[in-house]
């Protein structure tokens, strides 16, 4: 699975996703770094990634209707620092999920995660 993670995302995140064989690309090395969020929506499209995010703008189904991208996951962190997205990525990574995020908007909190296509809503505890 392709990974595109946006700019407020923690490279701590991004180095765990290296580190486990992921294909993670960070915006800034596609010069996206100050590109807007449907602008990183239509690269990924085009490059089959999912995005991965901290920025709540990406939830938005009106802005993001699903079937318009290859997948958007965002990390509701809390407290905002890097050990507490890497505590929400990390079971993520042992499980390896992310193929199974494809095409969906998800939503990982510290308690469930919620995956939402297409007349489907699925919640994980």
């Amino acid at each position: 699975m392709k990974l595109l993670c946006d700019h407020c995302f923690f490279q701590a995140g991004v180095d765990l996703l290296r580190q486990s064989g992921y294909d993670v690309i960070q915006a800034k090395d596609v010069g996206l770094q100050q590109a807007s969020d449907e602008e990183i929506a239509a690269f990924c499209q085009k490059e089959y990634r999912i995005i991965l995010t901290l920025d709540t703008d990406f939830t938005s189904l009106y802005r993001f209707p699903l079937g318009t991208h290859k997948g958007i996951i965002f990390f509701r962190v809390t407290p905002f620092i890097p050990t507490a997205l890497l505590d929400l990525l990390m079971p993520l990574v042992k499980r390896e999920m992310f193929d199974f995020f494809a095409n969906a908007l998800v939503i990982v909190k510290k308690s469930r995660i919620k995956i939402i296509r297409p007349g489907n809503v699925t919640e994980i505890t």
